[in-house]
């Protein structure tokens, strides 16, 4: 599903064809965060944040500092980042709480704060599969399954994503 060897040789092309390194930088450290190279780029993030402050560099670096274990500067990052924001779209105010639910739930061993995250995710898209997803597994893991099961079976009736559908 994923396709970041893709989307570098994309980033490439752009830059070939006339993007300047400064318009893909972002995108390209997003893609190396997820990849397993935060170390290598949260440097470059931090310059960025400098220079150019924001929603895209701030989740950037929250991002990044997230996968190296920071958790409490990557989540003022990511408070910061929703401070950004200057749009009734919801998308980036639920990726970003899913963002500080999973890294919660899953790095910070703290469950309640994700289950919070994850719903407050929900509050902006509630058809958002990977946080029903990840929320399903919380409920499911604190004994709550009838819940769990009745949050996927609306999910899997809503959704063509095919997350959802597998």
């Amino acid at each position: 599903m994923h396709r970041f060897a893709d989307a570098l040789g994309d980033i490439a092309a752009a830059e070939r064809q006339g993007a300047t390194s400064e318009e893909t930088r972002g995108l390209r450290a997003s893609i190396l965060v997820a990849t397993g190279h935060a170390y290598d780029v949260i440097p470059e993030l931090q310059a960025d944040l400098v220079h150019r402050p924001g929603f895209a560099t701030r989740s950037t670096l929250a991002a990044a500092y997230a996968e190296v274990g920071r958790l409490a500067e990557a989540d003022h990052l990511y408070v910061a980042a929703l401070g950004d924001l200057d749009t009734t779209l919801p998308f980036p105010y639920a990726w970003i709480y899913f963002a500080r639910g999973l890294m919660w739930a899953d790095q910070g061993g703290d469950a309640a704060r994700g289950e919070a995250n994850y719903k407050r995710a929900l509050t902006h898209l509630p058809e958002f599969v990977a946080a029903n997803a990840h929320l399903a597994k919380l409920e499911a893991a604190r004994g709550d399954t009838a819940s769990a099961i009745e949050r996927l079976e609306r999910v899997v009736v809503v959704s063509n994503d095919p997350e959802a559908l597998s």
